[in-house]
């Protein structure tokens, strides 16, 4: 499943970045967006054009051309440090 697919309020673990773009890659990792990361979708904007999710506390924006790339897999049960 893609981020946008993602439900609002629910946790997500990155699982995979679907690019060789290493700009968009470096700018991923700059916000903290890489793979093993925890997630929660907060909301998208009208016409679902920028995508908001919560990473460790901070809130970030993506397109939803960033979005569409970002495969995620829903956290089940409790976090902990491991999947946190």
């Amino acid at each position: 499943m893609t981020l946008i697919n993602a439900v609002h309020g629910k946790y997500y673990k990155i699982d995979k970045i679907n690019t060789t773009n290493q700009e968009m890659l470096n700018r991923f990792t700059s916000l903290g967006v890489y793979e093993g990361t925890v997630i929660t979708p907060a909301f998208e904007t009208s016409f679902r054009q920028t995508y908001s999710v919560y990473i460790d506390g901070m809130q970030v924006a993506l397109r939803r051309s960033e979005a569409k790339i970002i495969q995620v897999e829903e956290v089940v049960g409790e976090l902990t440090t491991d999947n946190a």
